[in-house]
């Protein structure tokens, strides 16, 4: 495989909150690539490391050791060819729908002509239509993250970075929006770097779903997903979902230990 996006050594250091508190490590010797177009989702207990490992390959937060490429160029800030979509929706209150998905846009110079047509396109594309002049506190949480969505789409960006996006949902809307980022990331296929906790969720969306470790993080399994696209919700139901769900627990109970606290039910 080809990496369009490469960890090497990556290693990363907090400093302790007070003078006596000891450093915290959040990363150790991170060595892995993802391929261009590839929808890769990266799985670990909480406080692994796996949003520092975004918010390095973001350019918002520098490692200690070791880099990140892009296309072969080290990332030493944010760029153009990557967007960010959080798990709290981060939406502009006093914004409309139609003005929430410009704002990339607007921010890069595109003419407003333009940005108004693309950020149309999106509104559709999501299922906003008729919403348009909404403000987010008039949405539900599931059509709020589907404008963050539109918004971090409609800037064109190549790699599309989600850290836990779906993690505040109900259950239902969850499962809603990840048939509807399965659609859509079919449609295009961009890059797609995902952060979670859920396996289910993991094995559903990625073409490959990377295994983290306890802190300090490392990679400890890789799991390539064998399911063929476009998926739909029947796939959850079959045996060889079932199958490499039970595996995939398996690999991050084993690499966790005893920091994998209450996470039976992650695998529900």
């Amino acid at each position: 495989m080809d990496s369009y996006i490469e960890f090497e050594g990556v290693g990363k250091v907090y400093p302790g909150r007070t003078r006596r508190a000891a450093p915290t490590e959040a990363l150790q010797e991170v060595t892995f690539g993802i391929a261009r177009g590839e929808f890769c989702s990266i799985l670990g207990p909480s406080g692994c490391g796996k949003s520092t490992l975004l918010r390095i390959l973001d350019g918002l937060v520098r490692p200690e050791a070791g880099r990140v490429l892009v296309d072969g160029t080290a990332v030493d800030a944010p760029g153009a060819d990557r967007a960010m979509v959080f798990q709290h929706f981060n939406l502009m209150p006093w914004r409309t729908v139609l003005r929430n998905v410009e704002f990339g846009l607007e921010a890069r110079g595109v003419p407003a002509a333009e940005r108004r047509a693309t950020a149309l396109r999106y509104v559709e594309l999501f299922g906003l239509h008729g919403f348009e002049e909404h403000f987010p506190s008039q949405l539900s949480g599931g059509m709020q993250q589907r404008v963050g969505l539109a918004r971090a789409l409609a800037v064109d960006c190549e790699i599309l970075l989600m850290d836990e996006p779906f993690g505040a949902l109900d259950a239902q809307t969850k499962t809603l929006m990840q048939l509807e980022l399965a659609r859509i990331w079919h449609e295009d296929q961009r890059t797609v770097v995902f952060v979670t906790h859920d396996i289910e969720e993991a094995l559903f969306l990625s073409d490959r779903v990377v295994v983290m470790s306890a802190r300090p993080g490392r990679i400890a399994h890789v799991v390539d997903v064998p399911f063929g696209r476009p998926r739909d919700e029947h796939l959850r139901g079959t045996a060889e979902f079932a199958a490499l769900k039970e595996q995939t627990w398996e690999m991050l109970r084993d690499a966790s230990g005893a920091a994998l606290v209450g996470a039976g039910a992650e695998t529900s």
